[in-house]
């Protein structure tokens, strides 16, 4: 994006966005598990009271069985055995009583007492009169003797004379104890039944009064309970049974209506439980929406508020580089007013900003200096032919003035050179273009050519090579370097003085040295010798031009090929060493070889 104030606004709501969508994702995950675990704890005890409550009725619907069997046994276990009996009492019985009897007679020591045994039972649904029965939707009763014989059953089951009945288990009759009961599920011809057996012992009533009184003034009846549980039976008279069984069954629709209805209001909490999660996550999503859409509209507006504020110090920057011009380098602004992430960019501005007012500097000098040195040889050009052209000349006067001419025109041609090879360096249509060469006779080819240079300053010019030296190079460019350091040492060297040219050979390269005796350079001065028309002594006249690109071109020749240069200068004298990534391909060297000497 162009605009730094929209991207970052754009950017920050993206990761905002991000953040919060993240955030909303985990809390709705989080809610979401706490809200199901407790779903589940919650749906668990449902189930857990739903299942209590069913077996609570099933529980209280058997203690009802029970008790309504216990309250049967209450009113249907007494016999009663009359041992004196009027005759007409005897006559009348059968009419008279209800339910089963049987009466015995025989003599006992010569004396014809009579004797009866009767079961003054009544028909068991006269039982039923007694009670409500809203907890039973029917009942079903039948009684059997001790000996497992059927005795009496209810009406609703005569009909089923052949296969009605309630068979005692063979375990229970053996081994239960007295009012021991046993809950059992049944089903009497296609009807669920809960069923209760029970083993009930008789009680014997006794009456003692004789025959003479009136029955009607006899007193209460006493009852003799029979033996208590656990203790063994006593021996009876075989007529008289101690015990009996009672089954007592009642249809569980009334119980089943009851159980199903817990369940059906289990299952309507269970649903009511599962929608108030389902609305309770509905809701939370909402507010995370909610949150997040109010939480991204105000970081919308804030953001654009604190980016503004926040792009203020930049403005201001903005505002003094404005201010800068070509007649104007300075940065008008005070660095410590602004924050501290913008104070290196300052700094790097003014440098940048110095240099460029030494830049400007220098291209205005270097524009001086060129105008001047192409003057000089362009005014003496001028000359020469003015004055050739005044009269007449011999030959020998015309071919003077011509190769002053030529001299002059020389010049001017070899600086107009050197600009349009930094131009061309610049422009990066400059390539490295190998050769295999001798760089030893490159080397006394150079010190040749600054010979006369040499010879005029009486400095003298020792070469220090191999007898052969090939590498493969640019051999026009390492001319040019060779050739600009010899014409520099010459140049500011002492009248009488001397230098050095040195070839060392290595096994990943080629170490060139050009070491003179001259004026030095000083340390500020070495900083800055191979910067474009910059030159140490202005001052200084030579015949050549020297507008201070010589160094400049070395130092972008060296780039090219990948060589480094190292400048080291004292009042003693200068040394510039070069290293070159070209290893030698032959070399041919005398062990005693005589250096060769340019000059006097």
């Amino acid at each position: 994006m162009r605009s730094i104030r929209l991207s970052l606004i754009v950017f920050f709501l993206l990761l905002l966005g991000v953040a919060l969508g993240g955030v909303s994702v985990l809390v709705y995950r989080t809610a979401a598990q706490t809200l199901r675990d407790k779903e589940a704890s919650t749906a668990q005890l449902v189930h857990s009271q739903s299942e209590s409550r069913s077996e609570e009725m099933r529980v209280q619907f058997d203690r009802k069985l029970l008790q309504r069997a216990k309250s049967f046994t209450n009113r249907h276990s007494n016999v009663y055995v009359l041992k004196s009996l009027h005759s007409l009492s005897i006559i009348t019985g059968p009419f008279t009583v209800q339910g089963n009897w049987l009466a015995a007679l025989w003599t006992r020591d010569g004396v014809p007492p009579m004797f009866f045994r009767l079961y003054a039972t009544q028909p068991l649904e006269n039982y039923l009169d007694h009670f409500d029965d809203d907890d039973f939707d029917s009942l079903y009763a039948q009684t059997f003797f001790g000996s497992g014989i059927p005795w009496q059953r209810t009406a609703n089951m005569k009909e089923y004379r052949d296969n009605g009945f309630f068979p005692i288990d063979r375990e229970f009759r053996e081994k239960a104890e007295f009012f021991e009961e046993r809950f059992d599920d049944a089903n009497y011809h296609g009807q669920s039944l809960r069923r209760v057996m029970l083993k009930v012992p008789i009680v014997r009533v006794v009456n003692p009064f004789p025959l003479s009184r009136p029955p009607f003034k006899q007193p209460p009846m006493k009852f003799k309970p029979g033996p208590p549980p656990g203790t063994p039976p006593q021996p009876l008279p075989n007529y008289l049974d101690t015990f009996y069984y009672l089954t007592l069954g009642a249809g569980i629709s009334t119980l089943q209506e009851g159980i199903r209805l817990n369940e059906h209001e289990r299952d309507q909490r269970l649903a009511q439980l599962g929608q108030e999660t389902t609305a309770a996550l509905e809701k939370l999503q909402r507010q995370l929406f909610g949150i997040g859409l109010a939480t991204f509209g105000g970081t919308v507006v804030g953001g654009f508020i604190l980016v503004y504020l926040g792009l203020a110090p930049l403005r201001r920057l903005s505002e003094a580089v404005s201010q800068v011009s070509e007649k104007d380098f300075r940065l008008k602004i005070d660095a410590e007013k602004l924050p501290v992430e913008l104070r290196p960019i300052v700094g790097r501005l003014t440098r940048t900003l110095d240099q460029l007012r030494q830049a400007f500097a220098r291209e205005k000098q270097a524009a001086q200096d060129i105008s001047h040195e192409l003057r000089t040889p362009l005014a003496a050009l001028i000359t020469n032919l003015d004055v050739a052209l005044k009269k007449s000349r011999s030959p020998e006067e015309y071919r003077e003035f011509l190769s002053e001419c030529k001299l002059s025109a020389k010049q001017m041609s070899l600086l107009v050179n050197r600009l349009l090879e930094l131009a061309k360096l610049d422009a990066g249509v400059i390539r490295i273009r190998p050769s295999r060469f001798d760089l030893s006779e490159l080397a006394r080819e150079c010190a040749s050519v600054v010979r006369q240079l040499a010879q005029a300053k009486h400095v003298s010019l020792a070469v220090h090579v191999p007898d052969s030296l090939v590498v493969e190079a640019d051999a026009d460019k390492l001319y040019e370097i060779i050739s600009n350091l010899l014409s520099n040492a010459v140049e500011y060297n002492r009248e009488g003085g001397r230098i050095d040219l040195t070839l060392k050979p290595g096994a990943e390269g080629v170490t060139l040295i050009v070491a003179d005796t001259g004026i030095g350079i000083s340390p500020e001065v070495q900083q800055r010798i191979f910067e474009r028309f910059y030159r140490a002594d202005p001052s200084r006249q030579a015949d050549a031009p020297h507008c201070g690109l010589g160094l400049s071109i070395v130092k972008s020749y060296l780039d090219l090929m990948q060589g480094t240069i190292r400048v080291r200068s004292d009042e003693r004298g200068t040394e510039f060493e070069i290293e070159l990534p070209i290893p030698p391909i032959e070399v041919h060297e005398t062990q005693f070889q005589i250096p060769e000497r340019v000059g006097p």
